[in-house]
């Protein structure tokens, strides 16, 4: 019997974990038969995050990982890749996978056009809206009226994600995919 294999996914932050807590955590362990873990790493202390990885590495056959960041004000994917390795020393550079341009661009990319009708999105800004660029200011004005709350705007899209849209529409998670396939 095969040991079960721990994945461990760290998670810039709180959008980030919506996300995948609503969707993505699930459909990794359908599809590929694997525990998800998620980590929130940006509020950590470096040092926990390093040792953590280390442990990771030590074992590679139940655990594996991947680390998200948001390009952020990098030029390129390299840039952001060299900030991440000067502050995390244990990270393994073919584990990152950089989210262009931010968070809210995976978001955006999952939603179908039936699901932005569904959401009462203004569809003119929704088509307009580049799922590889937008920004969380951009993403956010999409709400409608009706949701009230930020929060539940993101939690309502992130229930309606749909990944085989994503990967057509956002580059960066369809990076993501390849990695997990690779995993």
């Amino acid at each position: 019997m095969m040991p079960s294999i721990i994945f461990t996914i760290f998670l810039e932050g709180d959008r980030d974990s919506i996300l995948f807590n609503h969707k993505i955590k699930r459909e990794i362990e359908s599809d590929y038969d694997i525990d998800v873990e998620l980590v929130e790493y940006s509020q950590k202390d470096k040092k926990f995050v390093n040792t953590y990885i280390d442990t990771i590495n030590r074992t590679p056959k139940t655990k594996k990982y991947i680390l998200l960041a948001d390009i952020d004000k990098k030029a390129t994917i390299k840039q952001k890749n060299r900030e991440l390795l000067s502050v995390f020393d244990r990270l393994d550079e073919t584990r990152i996978v950089i989210v262009c341009k931010e968070i809210e661009g995976w978001y955006l990319g999952g939603i179908s056009r039936d699901s932005a009708c569904v959401l009462q999105l203004d569809l003119n800004k929704f088509k307009n809206l580049d799922p590889n660029a937008v920004t969380k200011a951009q993403f956010q004005k999409l709400k409608p009226n009706h949701i009230k709350k930020l929060r539940f705007f993101y939690i309502t899209t992130a229930k309606m994600f749909d990944k085989n849209e994503a990967s057509q529409r956002n580059t960066s998670f369809n990076t993501f995919t390849s990695v997990l396939t690779s995993t």
